[in-house]
């Protein structure tokens, strides 16, 4: 199985992702439903849903995805910003 790896240089480290690294799409998009759809296309991340307004740590991960929800009427979480590796 070819796996596709992107290079990206950050400070001074050179850090290789493999699969996609961002959801745009997500944006707006269930919580749940987001959460499902990005670990079905890239299975080397695992989710971890935060608050738009929370404080959050600054290490890069590449097994990492940030989900910043905002919990609207009724309970429902939604994607507020695009959910990316890191």
């Amino acid at each position: 199985m070819k796996r596709n790896f992107k290079r990206i240089k950050s400070s001074e480290y050179l850090i290789w992702f493999a699969g996609k690294l961002a959801w745009p799409e997500l944006v707006g998009a269930e919580a749940s439903e987001a959460r499902r759809i990005i670990e079905s296309e890239n299975p080397n991340v695992r989710v971890v849903y935060i608050r738009c307004d929370a404080p959050r740590t600054l290490d890069l991960r590449c097994d990492r995805v940030w989900l910043d929800i905002v919990i609207g009427c009724g309970g429902v979480a939604r994607v507020c910003r695009i959910p990316v590796v890191g």
